[in-house]
């Protein structure tokens, strides 16, 4: 059996803790990575002495600004050196059997692309995002499953569209898939698992302002492709989003006053 090489990119902002967990459970793979990048974008440096680890190929690249995780996985990729990119949140981790699996599928179907199903971090057993067929409509009003820490891609393929869009935040993983669809990449799914933690306070989705941006831009560019009743749908959500964020400001102010 052919062993691929794997770059895994890790893209961190002040999460130290669910960092080292994120790390081991990459380095306690079964089938090892060829190397591991990640990409600090918090203003306090990460050196190579913080990790207790033998793996030598570790590259940690500390940004001057927080390049979020859009262009924190796109400057990792362009630092990578192998054929397969896998992506990893630092606050999410991977089954033991992950790569191993990922492997195989490499060898017996030649994929652009591999999704994961999604478990529940505190909940080993219980998953959250099932994944079987890809429905493109789906992709507009919900995630069907590529969720970052569960996506591994052909680098050259991840190149060539372009890789991950800022403008898209927290959604760009999302837009991600609907530009795979569009160009016809091959996608697999694999039977390992992905532990993602949803109840994390401080995730990018609890920032309402910036999801509100990111799927409305999501709309705009997609416009052509969505039909009538996703389009009614994901302007209910729209608007349920600005009410969110009024019902905050008013409920501040009132506060402060």
């Amino acid at each position: 059996m052919i062993k691929n090489k794997f770059s895994v990119v890790i893209v961190t902002f002040n999460r130290s803790r669910e960092l080292l967990f994120a790390l081991n459970s990459v380095l306690k793979q079964k089938f090892q990575p060829s190397e591991i990048i990640i990409i600090n974008n918090h203003k306090n440096k990460i050196l190579k002495k913080n990790f207790d680890t033998n793996f030598k190929k570790i590259k940690i690249i500390n940004s001057n600004k927080n390049l979020q995780a859009a262009n924190g996985r796109n400057l990792g990729v362009s630092k990578s050196s192998f054929n397969y990119i896998a992506f990893l949140d630092d606050d999410d981790q991977w089954n033991l059997d992950y790569l191993q699996k990922a492997n195989s599928i490499i060898n017996n179907n030649f994929p652009d692309a591999i999704l994961t199903n999604i478990y529940k971090l505190n909940a080993k057993n219980q998953i959250l995002k099932k994944i079987k067929n890809i429905i493109f409509q789906d992709c507009f009003v919900r995630n069907p499953g590529c969720m970052g820490s569960n996506l591994i891609v052909k680098k050259k393929k991840f190149l060539k569209i372009g890789g991950f869009n800022k403008k898209f935040v927290p959604a760009e993983d999302r837009e991600f898939l609907i530009r795979m669809l569009l160009n016809k990449f091959t996608i697999c799914i694999s039977k390992s698992k992905v532990f993602y933690n949803e109840n994390n306070p401080t995730s990018i989705t609890k920032n309402f302002s910036l999801t509100l941006t990111g799927h409305k831009n999501l709309m705009m560019k997609y416009k052509k492709y969505i039909n009538f009743k996703n389009m009614m749908f994901i302007y209910f959500k729209l608007n349920k989003l600005k009410f969110t964020i009024e019902k905050n400001y008013i409920m501040k102010l009132l506060y402060l006053s």
